[in-house]
């Protein structure tokens, strides 16, 4: 018989003080922040709430709410200390995905009651905090606040890419989450980019469409043409410089939604 899969657990944060784990969601989308979690464990939580905590990846979607609700819920107890930190697609387009993941963690740590004496950051590229930092590769499968921080920071992102599926329909935020599925692509097709798309999405849009296209079979880019209309293909003929304004003023309302996601998210007592 298979032996059980190990659960993560406080080895990694013992007799090392105030350690926050952290981790992100949100690299992969075409669309929408990044968000960053940090959490802090003020003492070993019980079994029945360890036992809801994982890799969020882990998770279905009923599993990460309830391990959400329950992490909320102990941190109104004192137990817990977490800080919610985002990064808007207009600042990934500036930045790059790899420095807004980085500033969302900084953001993250910064609502933190008070400074860690360590962070625990799931990956190999250590941000640049206000506090000594140890990267954990696959950390969330075996940190328990780095894995409650990974269930943090995809719930609240996946509610925000929700809360703007109503007011840009068509795209499907609400079912993808922004990541680069065949019906997201078809919509970008269909539709272009809407402010909150990432800049410089029109080169994984070719990529994944072509993917998308190769699988379709000889006649997948014909249908694809298909779904467009003359504005959609015109669209497509608006030079760089257009384009290039096109997005400054479209980052304008989605630069608020770092403020919104993390206002969403008070810092725990």
């Amino acid at each position: 018989m298979r032996s059980p899969r190990p659960r993560p657990d406080l080895a990694l944060e013992a007799g090392a003080g105030r350690v926050a784990g952290v981790d992100e969601a949100g690299r992969g989308p075409l669309a929408g922040p990044v968000v960053a979690a940090a959490v802090v464990f003020l003492r070993p939580p019980p079994a029945a709430l360890a036992a809801l905590i994982d890799d969020s990846k882990k998770l279905k979607e009923a599993q990460r709410d309830a391990a959400c609700a329950a992490i909320r819920a102990a941190a109104a107890e004192g137990a817990i200390e977490f800080g919610i930190g985002a990064a808007s697609a207009a600042e990934i387009g500036t930045h790059n995905i790899l420095r807004a993941t980085h500033l969302a963690m900084a953001r993250a740590v910064a609502r933190l009651a008070a400074l860690p004496d360590l962070a625990l950051v799931d990956g190999n590229q250590p941000p640049r905090l206000p506090c000594p930092v140890r990267c954990v590769i696959g950390g969330d499968a075996l940190s328990l606040s780095i894995a409650a921080a990974s269930i943090l920071a995809k719930t609240v992102r996946d509610r925000a890419m929700t809360r703007l599926d109503p007011r840009w329909p068509g795209y499907g935020f609400a079912r993808h989450a922004g990541y680069p599925t065949a019906a997201h692509l078809a919509a970008l097709q269909q539709l272009g980019p809407s402010p909150h798309h990432r800049r410089g999405f029109r080169h994984l849009a070719r990529r994944h469409v072509g993917d998308a296209v190769q699988a379709a079979g000889p006649d997948g880019h014909q249908r694809l043409l298909r779904r467009q209309g003359p504005a959609d293909r015109l669209r497509d003929l608006v030079d760089d410089r257009q384009a290039r304004q096109l997005r400054v003023a479209a980052a304008r309302p989605e630069a608020r939604i770092s403020e919104q996601v993390a206002g969403q998210e008070p810092r725990a007592p």
